[in-house]
């Protein structure tokens, strides 16, 4: 642990303010969670963890490592309640976490578990566009 900054006595209001307003600034994020009602159980997963949504039909299958949840959800709503700029809408039936995208294989995502996510051939470029923007970002913030 290292220090970002020290108090001196007497104290001054301001001082302490600001060292503490820097404080929460830097606090890591807690974990963030998508509760779904799956079969006749709530099942909570981890977002960073989850990896894709896969539209069947009108069950939503969340891919998360290993873990596969069916839930009666749409993916517009399931967008929505996830709320990260990190997920994208590749393909009307599918919602990747760009965390866990390895490559881009032709018309597809390959993902951290293997699958092949499809890419919407009518929007394949802005796709494209809009996973190379991210990556951009994600290398800029690691500098």
């Amino acid at each position: 642990m290292q220090a970002s900054d020290y108090l001196v006595k007497p104290f001054r209001q301001e001082d302490v303010d600001s060292a503490l307003d820097w404080c929460l600034e830097h606090l890591p994020e807690s974990p963030r969670y998508l509760t779904v009602q799956s079969e006749r159980e709530s099942v909570s997963i981890l977002i960073q963890s989850l990896e894709y949504i896969e539209i069947t039909g009108h069950l939503a299958n969340l891919h998360a490592g290993r873990q596969i949840v069916t839930a009666h959800r749409g993916l517009g709503e399931l967008q929505n309640a996830i709320g990260s700029p990190d997920f994208l809408r590749c393909h009307r039936s599918f919602l990747v976490n760009m965390n866990h995208i390895q490559k881009i294989e032709g018309n597809s995502f390959r993902m951290g578990g293997g699958d092949l996510v499809p890419i919407s051939s009518s929007d394949t470029a802005q796709i494209r566009e809009r996973f190379m923007d991210w990556t951009f970002v994600k290398a800029w913030e690691g500098l």
